[in-house]
Formats: C-alpha cells, structure tokens, sequence
C-alpha cells in the first residue's frame, strides 16, 4: 500500500515502511517523532493515549469478522449470561479485550 501511495501521491511524498518486533517500540517511534503514522491495534492506540502520548486515531478498521463462541446446550444465552464468566480473548492488545 505504501508503494502505491508513494508512486501516485501528488506532492511527491514518499511513504516508507517499516516494521517493529513490538509495541514499545512502536511507542517509543511515536514519543521521538521517528514514526508519523502506525497501524496498530485499538487497545494499544487508547493505552498509549492513557499515557499522554499525543497520538490521534484517523482510520478505524475491523477486517476479520471474529465472534463470541460459546457451548451450544450451556448456559450463555445473552451477553448479559456472560456476568462472571471466564472469556478467552486472543492478545491483551485485541479487539476483543476492548469490547469485553
């Protein structure tokens, strides 16, 4: 994507990707101005925020269509079933662990 944009942006801008091994990197890319844009998960964007980094959101995206799955013939039948409950979330920097 970034290739495309770089070769058809009007102004001449380059975009240049890079990837990180972690999210402290990446926060630390954002702190020293090194990094003016990120893809990142909506957990870690509020949790840096909490942390005074002066980040803004500009493009929120959900792509993989995940659900809550539970056992056909238990006990969860609404969220409101879910009060107490153990739920399994993928990452602690998921979507999921947001919404839960």
């Amino acid at each position: 994507m970034t290739d495309y944009i770089s070769r058809h942006a009007l102004d001449g801008n380059i975009f240049i990707p890079k990837m990180f091994q972690g999210f402290p990197e990446i926060k630390e890319a954002l702190i020293s101005n090194r990094m003016q844009a990120a893809f990142i998960v909506a957990p870690l964007a509020i949790a840096l925020r909490s942390q005074g980094v002066p980040i803004k959101i500009v493009y929120l995206g959900h792509r993989y269509g995940s659900a809550v799955v539970v056992q056909k013939d238990g006990p969860v039948r609404s969220v409101k079933d879910l009060k107490g409950k153990v739920v399994a979330i993928p990452t602690r920097f998921s979507d999921e662990r947001l919404i839960v």
